[in-house]
């Protein structure tokens, strides 16, 4: 009996946390600001109202306008996300002082806050969408 018991707890504890694992889904999509596809950045999905406690953020680079977050490493089906996007260009200038002159260049984020620290933009992953679309034109 205390055998078939500890089996029982064996196999409960293999099988339970594979059934436990949430559905994610894939999220693909296109960023262009003022027109333009953004070259280079990256896109961020911030879990929020109710999603927080269930997974991590997730995010992919932006490359020629375009990305794609695969379902595996994906944001939870359902979940509800701030989405961070940014995007940086280099200004030409040099810090000031000696000790940078010259080493390095400045760089500044392109987007408005309200896109990337202080971001507004929300969205609900849709469970019955595999992946998602998820365009983002900015003016």
């Amino acid at each position: 009996m205390q055998r078939a018991f500890v089996w029982l707890t064996v196999v409960l504890v293999l099988v339970l946390p594979g059934c436990s694992r949430l559905p994610t889904r894939g999220v693909s999509g296109e960023v262009s600001y003022k027109g333009e596809p953004i070259k280079d950045g990256s896109i961020e999905f911030i879990p929020i109202e109710g999603t927080e406690n269930r997974g991590p953020s997730v995010g992919s680079p932006i490359k020629d306008g375009k990305y794609d977050i695969p379902a595996a490493k994906g944001p939870l089906a359902d979940g509800t996300y701030i989405v961070k996007l940014h995007c940086v260009r280099d200004t030409g200038k040099f810090p000031p002082g000696p000790r940078y002159a010259k080493s390095m260049t400045i760089h500044e984020e392109i987007f408005p806050p309200e896109y990337n620290h202080k971001s507004k933009l929300k969205v609900t992953i849709d469970p019955n969408s595999n992946p998602n679309r998820l365009d983002y034109r900015l003016p």
